[in-house]
């Protein structure tokens, strides 16, 4: 459910046809149930990142305006999300401690936009003291890493027409599925590379299903 854009009753669709009868509440439910163990052992077994971050937070609306700041490396891999209700200094605080804490090195490069609230968080931070900070121009959409990577994001709104889990429960659900989804990045390649890389993302998210609801 976390890999492709697909809404929950067309995935109650598809195991129907297999013979499975679910209602798309109780894949819902099982969104919720599992989406944070899974996003948990993702993160414990992939490998070392980028040493150049990509930050950028975009707006959102459910019910309240809310903010998605969101990460991701120079590979496209997504680093961590965190939704808040604001965009100010403290909100950037947060979300740096969030990465700098979920993460076992420091980056060479973080680069964001020109949003007042990075630079007055960046220098309450004594961790990045020595990281370069690169500034863009928002309105050019030159930190365009990010930018792209938003779009995944957009997509799936658009297909679920909108976000219907509890607000306590989506920033779990959004999580879990950019990290599904850096399971399968894809890479520059032949068919037959991409086809073995695709097998692999599969196998590795079955020892994961495995590790945390064992048959």
């Amino acid at each position: 459910m976390n890999r492709f854009n697909l809404s929950l009753r067309v995935v109650q669709e598809l195991l129907l046809q297999r013979g499975i009868v679910v209602s798309h509440e109780t894949l819902r439910e099982w969104n919720l149930k599992f989406a944070h163990q899974i996003s948990l052992e993702i993160q414990r077994r992939r490998s070392t990142l980028g040493k150049t971050w990509h930050l950028d937070e975009m707006h959102m609306v459910q019910g309240k305006v809310r903010w998605l700041w969101r990460a991701v490396d120079e590979h496209g891999m997504v680093l961590d999300i965190l939704l808040l209700e604001n965009r100010d200094q403290n909100a950037a605080k947060r979300f740096f401690e969030k990465l700098l804490n979920n993460h076992t090195f420091i980056p060479e490069m973080v680069i964001t936009d020109q949003l007042g609230s990075y630079k007055t968080a960046w220098n309450e931070i004594s961790a990045l003291e020595k990281v370069k900070h690169v500034f863009v121009k928002s309105e050019a959409r030159l930190n365009n890493r990010i930018e792209r990577d938003h779009e995944h994001v957009r997509e799936k709104q658009r297909v679920s027409r909108g976000w219907r889990s509890p607000l306590d429960k989506l920033e779990t659900i959004m999580r879990c599925r950019d990290f599904v989804r850096n399971v399968f990045k894809r890479k520059r390649g032949m068919a037959g590379e991409a086809r073995d890389r695709w097998h692999k993302a599969f196998q590795v998210c079955g020892e994961v299903l495995s590790s945390i609801a064992p048959s």
